[in-house]
């Protein structure tokens, strides 16, 4: 049975390779108990009994060399260390691994270089709870020790849309030669820990399963992969990784995001699967810690909203978003909907879900500033009057005019050239007909707004003939709940059978 794409080999339920790279320099010495990091990620491949997934946990780790006592031989030193694994679940040890790792051996008489000491292992796994162990024994000094655990679990999604764990990634490298550590083309080396120090890009590794099943309206589209300070908080500024998606079977999710303005302190990388109107699909959060000690200036920062140019970090306090309170931020979130591109929704809807008033804040600033240079603040007042406006034309008490469908559609493009209402039509519901001449790239535009509840302003966006906004080709049978179509329906007369 072949393994995942994305290795090589395969060896039973366990795949077993070793990776020493020469990196450090020093005296040999007497070395203190043993330091090391591990982590460990599950993972699934295809399997070919069926269309299900297997899973399999990942177990990688990396000693410290000069944490470990080396043994004279032959004018020469070496370490040995013995590694024992354990995977256990409420019945007993399902998995155990028990092998000795050994250094290079290298001259005692001189300044001498030390192999990093890394290892990957896998192990094939059922659905279900378990706890793995790691620990490691110096066998030229026995009290030298390192032993640690944690609990995971595998769940059984064989059938639907799903992410693996999110992993960090130290290096990346051309692939040479037969390695475990190979990925897609790339020599690609785990981060053994969740301290980062010092880096400019945060590289990052996840697999998605299942895409090419996903349900309609359910197709991935993209993801996103930023940074934040809290799991579920709205990204860090300049800190948004997007890519577009294939549609395969196993899709392999890589690439990397700038760090290099952050301070240090805690954070969490994440990367959202998103469908074609931006909803989200899939979900994954890591934690990790930062230490940067020289992080960049923001002196001109890109408003990760946009990607048409920079906007610049400003005194929130002296701007005009500094009076509003936290509601009615969040109300003017909703009332720029309307203008907000794709991406700007996307960050929109995440404030709205999550409120931080300060991020929501710089983010309306910049929203403006992207479309008036010399005077953010203008161009929200001339758009706050045609808030006014809408609401006086079609709000009501909930939901407010500018959150109505006729609302958004006269604040995203304005007053309709023609506006026909149509209130007894035999046969059908009341409805208003809306034409417009000079849309971009929708000439003779058209909107048609039904009556579908009893409130006088409930009015809903039924269907349009711009491909961009909701059509409906069986428009003909909820206006017309009889299922007959008057002789003079104005309706028919605008869309007919389009």
């Amino acid at each position: 049975m072949p393994f995942h794409p994305c290795y090589l080999q395969k060896l039973s339920t366990v795949l077993c390779f070793s990776l020493l790279v020469a990196i450090l320099c020093l005296m040999p010495g007497t070395s203190r108990a043993i330091d090391a990091v591990w982590k460990h990620n599950v993972f699934f491949m295809p399997s070919e009994a069926d269309r299900r997934f297997d899973a399999f946990l990942e177990v990688y780790y990396e000693i410290n060399p000069t944490s470990l006592q080396y043994e004279s031989k032959a004018d020469k030193l070496q370490g040995r260390v013995r590694a024992d694994i354990e995977i256990s679940n409420s019945a007993g040890v399902v998995q155990e691994d028990h092998y000795i790792l050994a250094t290079t051996p290298v001259p005692k008489d001189s300044m001498v270089t030390l192999a990093r000491v890394m290892d990957i292992r896998r192990y094939l796994l059922q659905p279900g709870h378990y706890t793995v162990a790691v620990s490691f024994t110096d066998l030229t000094n026995s009290s030298n020790r390192f032993s640690q655990s944690d609990t995971f679990s595998i769940t059984g999604k064989t059938d639907k849309l799903f992410l693996s764990d999110l992993q960090l990634v130290d290096t990346l490298l051309p692939a040479a030669g037969n390695s475990a550590y190979n990925r897609n083309g790339l020599l690609h080396i785990p981060l053994a820990s969740s301290f980062v120090e010092n880096r400019a890009f945060l590289s990052y590794y996840a697999e998605l399963y299942n895409e090419a099943q996903a349900a309609e309206g359910e197709k991935p589209f993209r993801t996103r992969a930023f940074v934040s300070r809290k799991a579920d908080d709205p990204p860090l500024p300049r800190t948004v990784d997007y890519d577009t998606l294939a549609g395969k079977q196993t899709e392999l999710l890589q690439g990397k995001i700038r760090i290099a303005s952050l301070t240090s302190g805690n954070y969490h990388v994440t990367i959202v699967v998103e469908g074609e109107q931006q909803q989200e699909l899939a979900r994954r959060s890591l934690f990790f810690q930062l230490m940067n000690q020289k992080p960049e200036k923001l002196i001109a920062e890109v408003d990760t909203s946009r990607k048409d140019g920079p906007v610049n970090w400003v005194n929130l306090g002296k701007t005009f978003m500094a009076k509003y309170t936290a509601p009615q931020t969040k109300a003017i979130l909703k009332m720029v909907l309307p203008l907000a591109n794709a991406t700007e929704r996307n960050r929109i809807n995440e404030f709205l879900n999550n409120m931080d008033e300060m991020y929501a804040k710089y983010f309306l600033y910049n929203f403006w500033l992207a479309r008036n240079p010399t005077d953010p603040e203008k161009e929200w007042k001339n758009y706050s009057e045609r808030v006014k406006e809408t609401n006086k034309l079609f709000g009501s008490s909930s939901p407010p005019g500018y959150e109505s469908h006729r609302g958004i559609i006269y604040l995203k493009y304005g007053k309709p050239t023609e506006r026909i209402v149509v209130n007894n039509e035999q046969g059908a519901l009341p409805y208003e007909l809306w034409q417009y001449n000079s849309i971009p790239g929708a000439p003779n535009a058209m909107f048609l707004f039904y009556r579908a509840g009893i409130g006088l302003n409930n009015y809903e966006l039924l269907h349009s003939n711009v491909t961009w906004e909701k059509r409906n080709m069986n428009w003909k049978m909820i206006l017309y709940p009889g299922g007959i179509t008057g002789s003079n329906s104005r309706a028919e007369q605008f869309f007919g059978n389009r």
